[in-house]
């Protein structure tokens, strides 16, 4: 260090004290010019100390020059540092003046606070990611009713007609329509980490390879597919429809990245995580996980771009080409199973995705058989409680007509009336999650000694159910929109003991 103030020549032990510091200081005379700096200040500006000396402190800050004048001791101002590169970064400087007997001096301590801001940004944009989150769901539940009832009314009206009368393709537009809006609003609850998911332990290169086979009609023939499938990799607890979903997400993605043609490849291997792995994250578990990478030849992302590219309604694509929910969809539901979620690209170089799912030794469960649609009628009791009246109306129609015997209620109050003032118990109770007064799982609970032998779940949307209160993992649930069909077959699986 210089010893350009007598105050300072042959003081080891205070410049001891100010290399200890882990921020940068910087000693100036009443003008502005910089004294002595620490080795902290060295590192931080990239300046020799032999450079500083004798320099504006305009040279490091270049608004310092109304913050370096304090009467009293002056912190926390916050203002816009810049390195010798000319690179720049936000800093707090704190003022303190120095009283001397031969010159008064002006001690600024600088520190860098990036992380801070970073830190700050990521807490504003998880607030504002919660509020979307708060808002698709509750949207999401009366959304999802109205959409079952389209599309089901929809394919009643399809059985009953010839496919060259008139009135045959508008249904089939109205049915694609709802079918969009239903995957916008599942897109939305898996961003927001607000999905119903059904888990299980599932193999990660069986949901790949049946993926595969989908995603050439997916990005066409112009690009190759290459799989690399580590047979070591280990089980995970996901929702196979999610996995696919992310994976036709990230498929998508790099068809978009690659105009002219290139190559996906898709692996799969294990990794034993520490803090001290490099591909360690924050906020990860120790433990085994399961990664699956996605990379494509494509353009490559900048690094402004690949920032924001999770965050919803972002594209880069023309308007109407795209929503911007793809990735953002991806991240929540890697998210929401406790998963992460790694991004390497550069422009010119393609992309990476990395995603690193936690390992379970539990056993991925054989295939269970699907009941055929001829099978997919009855002449159960069923009682059915619903309180949208368009969606309880529809489960009625379509039960009755394939020979239920349903009883409706549009309340658990009601529902458990009916229930107790029955003389047989009924063969399945068929209720929302969400009701107003008792929850439909609040219902069946109440039934318990009265209960059906079955009972089935509806859900579009429920904080219930994403917060750990809602129906077991081993309770049957079906989420809405459902169709016709989906429901016919739900129901006799979960009747039969096949759900």
């Amino acid at each position: 260090m210089p010893d350009g103030h007598p105050l300072l020549r042959g003081e080891r032990l205070f410049r001891e004290l100010l290399d200890a510091s882990p921020d940068a200081m910087v000693i100036t005379d009443r003008s502005g010019r910089i004294e002595v700096v620490n080795r902290q200040a060295v590192t931080m500006f990239g300046y020799t100390a032999e450079e500083l000396a004798g320099s504006p402190v305009e040279e490091l800050v270049p608004e310092g020059p109304t913050a370096v004048q304090p009467t009293a001791e002056e912190s926390g101002r916050e203002l816009e540092a810049r390195r010798k590169d000319g690179t720049t970064f936000p800093c707090e400087v704190s003022l303190s003046p120095l009283v001397s007997d031969d010159a008064p001096l002006v001690i600024a301590t600088i520190r860098d606070i990036t992380k801070r801001h970073q830190l700050e940004e990521q807490f504003q944009q998880a607030q504002k990611l919660e509020a979307i989150g708060r808002l698709a769901g509750g949207i999401a539940h009366d959304f999802n009713n109205r959409l079952t009832a389209i599309l089901g009314y929809a394919d009643m009206a399809l059985a009953q007609l010839n496919p060259s009368h008139p009135l045959w393709r508008d249904l089939q537009e109205i049915k694609t329509a709802a079918h969009r809006s239903s995957t916008l609003t599942r897109q939305l609850l898996a961003f927001s980490r607000r999905q119903v998911l059904r888990v299980e332990a599932v193999s990660l290169n069986d949901v790949v390879r049946q993926t595969d086979r989908l995603l050439e009609r997916v990005i066409g023939e112009q690009i190759t597919r290459e799989l690399k499938l580590d047979e070591a990799v280990p089980a995970i607890k996901a929702d196979t429809g999610q996995l696919e979903q992310i994976l036709t997400n990230l498929a998508v993605n790099a068809k978009d990245a690659m105009p002219d043609g290139g190559c996906l490849t898709i692996e799969t291997h294990a990794a034993d995580m520490t803090r001290h792995h490099p591909d360690a994250r924050p906020g990860m578990a120790d433990g085994p996980y399961a990664v699956l990478s996605v990379t494509d030849s494509g353009h490559g992302m900048t690094r402004t771009v690949r920032d924001k590219i999770f965050e919803p309604f972002y594209t880069t694509k023309a308007p109407g080409e795209g929503t911007g929910l793809g990735l953002a969809s991806v991240y929540g539901i890697v998210k929401q199973l406790k998963g992460h979620v790694g991004v390497s690209s550069e422009p010119g170089r393609g992309s990476t995705f990395r995603l690193y799912f936690p390992a379970t030794d539990e056993a991925v469960p054989a295939v269970r058989p699907s009941v055929p649609e001829a099978a997919a009628v009855g002449r159960e009791r069923v009682l059915l409680v619903e309180d949208e009246s368009g969606l309880r109306s529809l489960v009625f129609t379509i039960l009755t007509r394939h020979g239920y015997r349903v009883i409706e209620a549009d309340t658990a109050e009601a529902g458990l009336q009916l229930a107790r003032r029955s003389d047989q118990p009924f063969d399945l109770i068929l209720t929302d999650v969400v009701l107003p007064g008792l929850s439909g799982i609040e219902m069946v609970k109440t039934l318990q000694p009265l209960r059906a032998t079955n009972v089935l779940y509806m859900t579009g949307y429920s904080d219930l159910v994403i917060e750990g209160r809602g129906p077991a993992e081993s309770d049957p649930l079906i989420v809405k929109p459902f169709s016709a069909q989906e429901l016919l077959r739900t129901v006799r699986n979960v009747l039969d003991g096949a759900a």
